[in-house]
């Protein structure tokens, strides 16, 4: 189990010391951008949208030409 997540960890680190080449990502009120949504509580959702971070967006801002997107983890 240890090693698991030893090996978790360095492909985490290789993720992110290869992103430090490439200028960060900027996103701007009103963009319309790709993601992945990784985890789903009460209201919100956390989506992986390929930076250095994860965001926090709303559910009831999740919506693309007033159509309804996939809202599930994955």
């Amino acid at each position: 189990m240890a090693e698991e997540k030893k090996t978790k960890l360095y492909t985490e680190l290789e993720k992110y010391v290869e992103n430090l080449d490439s200028p960060p990502k900027v996103f701007e009120r009103g963009n319309i951008i790709r993601g992945k949504v990784v985890q789903i509580s009460k209201g919100e959702m956390l989506v992986d949208v390929g930076g250095r971070a994860e965001g926090v967006v709303s559910g009831k801002e999740m919506k693309l030409d007033s159509k309804k997107l996939d809202k599930k983890p994955g």
